[in-house]
């Protein structure tokens, strides 16, 4: 899955001194390295004293700057510094792509690059537009339900399926144990927070199902922007056999044994009490 993603990443973005199209988007995994391309095509090399580059936000906060032949990181927004950088051996050449290392899904934005010349007067003459997406994968998801002593078939239970640190906010399904779709009235109730800090996202969900010696259940996510899905082990329900003699009542395989026992021990003692009786019949004086 990994693999498909770099392949639409390759097609959009890893060869630097490509354009992105209008509109278009770079994704990059969670503290992965993005390259936001632009290219300024000229017949001569640029002359890095004459120029006046620089990256920005939509608030208008900087990103990157680069005036009179060299970098200002003093301009730049702080918690961007010593993360960004163009290829300045490849600046004279028209390549003005930024990179951004170690991104966050606070660096989720638009990345706006303008050029200007500033001889023989200050003058836009390239400009850049591109979306930067984060993506996340999801933990494998943890299926749980009550403990197995607990229950019995036919009663309503919750069965809750976890999984974290994922972004952006995932597709939750519920399948039966062979992949089926659930019912459309099965009742799904399913919550997600982000971490304060991280900002990447932590889901839970609950199916509420009346436990059935046949029933599986299983859930799975799915990441819409790395195209993977990580599905949960399946939950088997306990069998009548053992939920009931774990419950207190006894099933009735379990009574049929214990009547039996009765009857061969009641047999037995019967047996060898009328020897006994017997025994003592063929001593007493006629």
């Amino acid at each position: 899955m990994k693999l498909s993603l770099y392949v639409i990443l390759f097609v959009c973005l890893h060869h630097v001194w490509s354009d992105c199209p209008p509109g278009c988007i770079v994704t990059e995994l969670v503290a992965g390295r993005a390259i936001l391309p632009c290219t300024y095509r000229v017949k001569d090399n640029l002359s890095l004293s004459k120029i006046y580059l620089y990256w920005q936000l939509p608030s208008k906060q900087m990103v990157y700057v680069f005036d009179k032949g060299t970098s200002q990181p003093a301009t730049q927004e702080e918690r961007f510094r010593q993360r960004v950088m163009v290829f300045e051996s490849e600046l004279e050449k028209g390549n003005l792509s930024l990179q951004i290392s170690n991104v966050s899904v606070a660096d989720e934005n638009h990345y706006i690059c303008y050029l200007f010349s500033t001889e023989p007067e200050m003058m836009k003459i390239h400009e850049c537009r591109i979306q930067l997406d984060l993506a996340a994968p999801f933990s494998t998801p943890v299926l749980s339900g009550p403990d197995m002593k607990d229950i019995r078939a036919g009663e309503a239970v919750n069965l809750t399926c976890h999984s974290s640190s994922g972004y952006p906010q995932p597709v939750v399904n519920w399948t039966d144990g062979s992949g089926n779709s659930l019912p459309e009235h099965s009742q799904v109730e399913t919550r997600m927070d982000p971490d304060p800090v991280s900002r990447l996202w932590n889901v839970t969900s609950v199916l509420r199902i009346i436990t059935a010696t046949n029933g599986t259940f299983r859930c799975s996510v799915h990441n819409i922007r790395t195209r993977q899905t990580k599905t949960s082990a399946v939950w088997i329900p306990p069998s009548d056999n053992f939920t009931e003699t774990q419950t207190g009542t006894p099933s009735p395989s379990y009574l049929i044994v214990v009547y039996v026992l009765v009857a061969v021990v009641g047999f037995c003692w019967f047996v060898n009490h009328r020897y006994l009786l017997d025994k003592t019949a063929e001593y007493v004086p006629g």
